[in-house]
């Protein structure tokens, strides 16, 4: 004969096994996703808690894989170099998906063709993001200005295929504190209205930097 309570604590006991065995803490969680991501080549840095917060994507990293870096929960920057103009790495998809992280602060991508600016449209879903950094990628007039009003502090547009039809998009982002234009057709008529308009940005087509 079985008596309720033992019903009850047998419950209990099933209800912890199951716990044992399916749920995952938050850093253990990350441990295993790391696993796939090291395959790819993909490098980290970590804060003192050991969870993700930079990730340091290979060429390998592509946009199939962009659920993997979005249960990164304490990912703060994500960065991904081509050291040659490159067809691969994430696309503006990817890029996208990736602004759903309402903790990521940073974005760099170098040398990326297929990075026009497209994502761009999307920076309304985050409000942490204040730098990003687009060097060599294709970025032109009309993917920068989906940036407009932005709340960035740093932009990197370094190599880019911006001109002066950008400085109104630069000029209303009225927080930016340091700009990066060298190598592409902005004019120094270009400079002018930009540092008119931003006086205490730092433009690095002409002064030393200053990275307030």
């Amino acid at each position: 004969m079985r008596f309720p309570e033992q019903d009850n604590d047998d419950t209990m006991t099933n209800d912890r096994d199951r716990l044992k065995l399916c749920d995952f803490t938050p850093l253990e969680l990350e441990t295993e996703l790391l696993k796939p991501l090291g395959e790819l080549k993909c490098r980290f840095a970590i804060n003192d808690e050991g969870s993700v917060v930079k990730l340091y994507a290979s060429k390998n990293l592509t946009d199939e894989h962009t659920q993997l870096i979005l249960a990164l929960p304490n990912l703060k920057a994500f960065s991904s170099t081509n050291l040659r103009p490159s067809s691969t790495g994430l696309s503006d998809a990817g890029l996208a998906a990736l602004l759903s992280n309402p903790n990521l602060e940073e974005i760099e991508c170098h040398g990326n063709q297929k990075v026009t600016g497209a994502f761009l449209r999307d920076m309304d879903r985050n409000s942490s993001l204040t730098r990003i950094g687009l060097p060599h990628c294709f970025i032109d007039d009309a993917g920068l200005a989906l940036a407009r009003d932005s709340s960035l502090t740093h932009i990197s547009l370094r190599g880019s295929l911006i001109s002066d039809a950008s400085i109104d998009a630069l000029c209303s982002m009225r927080h930016l504190k340091q700009v990066h234009v060298k190598e592409t057709r902005v004019t120094s008529v270009g400079l002018d209205q930009l540092r008119k308009a931003l006086p205490n940005c730092w433009i690095d087509r002409l002064d030393r930097p200053n990275d307030g």
